[in-house]
C-alpha cells in the first residue's frame, strides 16, 4: 500500500469540546470564546445537581446558547455518568475526540492549537495539563501552583472517565505549562 492508499484508508479525526454542567453559568462563555470557533462546543446540561441543593442549569442552558454552543439537556446521576453520556453522544455523532473543558476554564490559544494537533495526528488517547486556578475573581492566582493535572483531551474510542476531570485508557500524555495554561476560575 503507498502512502495515497494509506492516507486515503484512514478516517479524519473530529474533535468537538464536551463541557459538563448544572448550574456553573458564571464563565461559560468565556470558555465557548477560548475555543476560538475552531472546534464545535457541546454543552451537556444535567438537571440534577452533583453535590448539594439544585441550582439554577436553566441559567446555563441560555447562556451556552448564547455563546453559540449545541446544548443537551438531560437528568445523569453522577458525574461519571454525565461524562460518560456526553461522550457517547459525540461519538454517535462521528467525534473521535473531545476537548474536556468545564464552564469555568479559559484555555490558551498555544495549548488549544497544540491539542487539537495531538488529536490530529492520534499521537495520544488521554492528555493531561497543568493549570492555573484562580481563587474568588481572575485577580488572585493560587501558588504555589495545584498539583492536580486534569485530563484535557480524549480519545473517545478509547478513554472513559474515572473521577471527576480524570480519564483513563490507551496511551497518556502530559503536557506542562511550556505548551500553555488552561485558566480555572473556581
Amino acid at each position: 500500500m503507498d502512502s495515497t492508499e494509506l492516507s486515503d484508508s484512514l478516517s479524519p479525526c473530529r474533535v468537538a469540546a464536551l463541557l459538563i454542567a448544572h448550574d456553573d453559568y458564571w464563565y461559560l462563555a468565556e470558555t465557548i470564546a477560548s475555543l476560538q470557533g475552531k472546534i464545535p462546543a457541546f454543552v451537556f446540561v444535567n438537571k440534577l445537581p452533583f453535590f448539594a441543593e439544585p441550582g439554577d442549569w436553566q441559567k446555563v442552558v441560555e447562556a451556552a446558547e448564547r455563546a453559540g454552543a449545541t446544548v443537551i439537556v438531560g437528568e445523569w446521576q453522577g458525574e461519571i455518568k454525565h461524562r460518560s453520556a456526553a461522550g457517547e453522544h459525540l461519538l454517535s455523532l462521528g467525534f473521535t475526540y473531545a476537548l474536556l473543558p468545564d464552564g469555568d476554564e479559559i484555555i490558551e490559544p498555544r495549548l488549544l492549537d497544540t491539542l487539537l494537533k495531538i488529536a490530529e495526528s492520534d499521537l495520544a488517547d488521554v492528555v493531561n495539563i497543568r493549570w492555573d486556578t484562580y481563587w474568588k475573581t481572575p485577580e488572585f492566582v493560587i501558588r504555589p501552583r495545584e498539583g492536580f493535572t486534569p485530563s484535557y483531551l480524549a480519545n473517545l474510542n478509547v478513554a472513559s472517565p474515572v473521577a471527576g476531570h480524570q480519564y483513563r485508557g490507551g496511551r497518556m500524555l502530559f503536557l506542562d505549562e511550556s505548551y500553555g495554561l488552561v485558566h480555572h476560575l473556581s
